[in-house]
Order: C-alpha cells, then structure tokens, then sequence
C-alpha cells in the first residue's frame, strides 16, 4: 500500500468512528461526495487545507490522520522517503510549513510515548 491508500483507509475508518456518511462528510465539506470517496480510495490526492478541513470535520488533530499501523507500511524506508521528497517538491512553501509543522507534531508524540522527552 502506498502513502494515498493508508491515509484514505485512515480518513474512512475515523469518519465511520465518527458515524458520518461519506454524504453527511461532503455536504460538511461543500467538496463532492465522489471526491470523498477517491480519496477514501487512495486515488486522490488533498490537498493539506483540504486535510486540515477534514481532520477538523472529524474532530480529529491533523496528525492523527497519518497514524497508520506499521504493518500497513509496505514499502522501505527508501522508497519512502523518495516519495514523499517527489511530493514535497510539487508544494509550495505554506504547505511544506504546515506539513513540517504536523511532523513536529507526530515526532514530538512518538518521543513523548517512549519516554524520551
């Protein structure tokens, strides 16, 4: 699975925890439901306002939409960071602000979890 797909399998199981339809979810949004659903789907890609807006749709913190199982990760750690440097690249400079932002937010909570800080 890539990047996409667990972060639309993530967004789905919050909305259903959330006990929202992919309609009730859109029509909150004012974005289509067909569009929900790509996203769901990992075929589309939202942007980080469009991300803010759901995770706050949610009522869920911006990072808690990227906590996916370690399991999930089917690529290295290489490809990994390839893929999200080719993604980085195509952002402008307020997105890479508040994606540094929410991976301030993700670290600072691992090291908080293993006692390191």
């Amino acid at each position: 699975m890539n990047l996409l797909v667990n972060l639309g399998e993530r967004i789905k199981k919050l909305r259903k925890a959330a006990g929202l339809t992919q309609t009730v979810l859109a029509e909150t949004l004012d974005l289509s439901v067909n569009y929900i659903g790509a996203i769901e789907r990992g075929k589309r890609s939202p942007s980080l306002k469009t991300l803010q807006k759901i995770a706050a749709a949610l009522d869920v913190t911006l990072a808690e939409l990227f906590y996916f199982k370690k399991e999930e990760y089917k690529l290295k750690k290489e490809q990994l960071i390839e893929s999200l440097t080719r993604e980085m690249r195509k952002k402008e400079a307020e997105d890479l602000f508040v994606l540094s932002e929410v991976a301030k937010v993700i670290f600072g909570e691992k090291r908080r979890k293993r006692g390191l800080s």
